[in-house]
């Protein structure tokens, strides 16, 4: 056998295991005690800081969808952005948004961009610099100033012309009017007050207008005959039919002038080309594809990729694009609203057809000062037919369509007329529903032509 194999033990010096160096670092991990506050009326869920939700800059600055996204993960009232025990629907605190005085939300759900603010540095605080939006200073620019003016918007110019306009023949009833010219319309529009200007009695023509938010039919007068001029009377250009059209947009923030181009370096030679603003001149006319000689671009100066640029026409110069300078301010967005309501009030928003429009009609009273003695007798009068139910209008119509359109004939036949509403509803084409149901019919008769003997 083989030799065993054995371990052997020591026990460990006692000395040596007390032989530390009390000098030595101890490493151990920090851990902070802190409370979560879940009040947006007092902490931002976004920074974790102690500043309400609705005065925080960064939540300001970002989109309505990123906004309404952000308050519905945290589940915040969209209303008041202070409170999760509510929504929207239940607020009953009292709002009014600084920016467009609406009660229906904040000045933090505001949809429009944030006002343009000073970017200077400020001093560190403890609220992470958040506070009142008109506790800060806006940008002040001369060169913007110059162009846009003081206002948070930006200048945007599109081709408009001054002309004078006048019927074939009738030089000296010109006037002078604004031009659109808008290559993106197939026909021709005017104002109703180009038609009322020049007296225009044309029946009412209806026609669809398509836009961006849908089609309407609408009825507006036809304009033949009129001539356009160049304000140096070296262009005379003979209109298509003009219809009449309610919805021509009238923006005259958008007609270029000479400070426009003064102030950009590839335009400035052109500004001495560009006629002063008219305060008299309305913006009347948008020429389509119709008329096509007016967008003909005879001289064209376009600059860097995203300067504006301008084109000389037949009717004059024209500048089209963004005119602030260094982008300072954001741009706008405007739009034509389609949908005009019961009250004459415009909306962007999709019209109801379940509302019933009741009308009540007006009894023409006397100038004469109604005492109390003659309402009392007007009042309290007593006819034969108080205690009778009294028909419909549409049975009075019927009762009138009776009396008036029923004759007897020569072969002494009473004869009445069918009593369609009015106006008359034309009825729809069912031609190919007729069709689907006479192929299965012509074919049985010709399986069967006894049957078809028969009839």
């Amino acid at each position: 056998m083989g030799p065993r194999s054995s371990a052997i033990y020591t026990k460990p010096d006692k000395s040596s295991s007390n032989n530390f160096n009390i000098n030595k670092p101890v490493s151990v991990l920090k851990t902070e005690a802190f409370t979560t506050n879940n009040d947006p009326r007092k902490n931002c869920p976004l920074h974790n800081k102690p500043h309400p939700l609705r005065k925080c800059r960064t939540f300001r600055e970002k989109s309505l969808e990123e906004r309404m996204a952000l308050l519905k993960e945290k589940r915040i009232c969209f209303k008041c952005c202070s409170s999760t025990s509510h929504f929207a629907r239940e607020c009953m605190i009292a709002m009014k948004c600084p920016e467009c005085n609406s009660t229906n939300h904040n000045g933090a759900m505001h949809p429009g961009p944030l006002p343009q603010t000073d970017n200077a540095p400020s001093p560190p605080q403890q609220d992470g610099g958040e506070g009142e939006a008109h506790s800060r200073t806006t940008i002040v620019s001369s060169s913007c100033t110059e162009v846009c003016g003081q206002t948070q918007s930006s200048c945007s110019c599109s081709k408009i012309c001054l002309t004078k306009v006048y019927p074939k023949g009738a030089k000296d009833k010109a006037i002078k009017a604004y031009v659109i010219l808008d290559d993106q319309s197939n026909r021709s529009l005017v104002s109703p007050e180009f038609s009322n200007l020049f007296h225009i009695e044309s029946n009412q023509f209806p026609y669809y207008l398509r836009t961006c938010s849908g089609s309407v039919e609408t009825y507006g007068r036809k304009a033949e005959g009129f001539q356009l001029e160049s304000l140096d009377s070296k262009v005379v250009i003979c209109l298509p039919p003009l219809l009449e059209c309610n919805e021509i947009l009238n923006n005259r923030t958008e007609i270029p002038t000479p400070s426009a181009v003064l102030h950009q370096p590839h335009l400035h030679h052109i500004a001495k080309h560009i006629l002063e603003l008219d305060p008299k001149a309305e913006i009347l006319l948008l020429l389509g594809r119709d008329g096509l000689r007016v967008h003909k671009v005879r001289q064209q100066v376009n600059g860097p990729h995203d300067a504006p640029f301008v084109q000389r026409l037949d009717l004059g110069w024209v500048v089209i694009g963004e005119l602030c300078p260094g982008n300072v301010h954001k741009s706008t967005v405007n739009t034509l609203k389609t949908n005009v309501l019961e009250s004459g009030r415009h909306s962007i928003f999709q019209l109801r057809t379940s509302v019933t429009c009741i009308k009540e009609a007006r009894q023409a009273f006397n100038k004469r000062k109604v005492t109390e003695e003659m309402l009392g007798q007007s009042v309290f009068a007593q006819t034969k037919h108080d205690n009778k139910l009294a028909p419909s209008d549409q049975n009075t119509i019927l009762l009138k369509i009776m009396d008036t359109k029923v004759f007897r004939d020569e072969a002494n036949n009473w004869v009445a007329p069918l009593p369609f509403r009015e106006p008359r509803q034309c009825l729809p084409n069912n031609k190919e529903q007729a069709v689907e149901r006479f192929t299965p019919l012509q074919k049985t008769l010709k399986r069967k032509p006894e049957m078809q003997q028969r009839t």
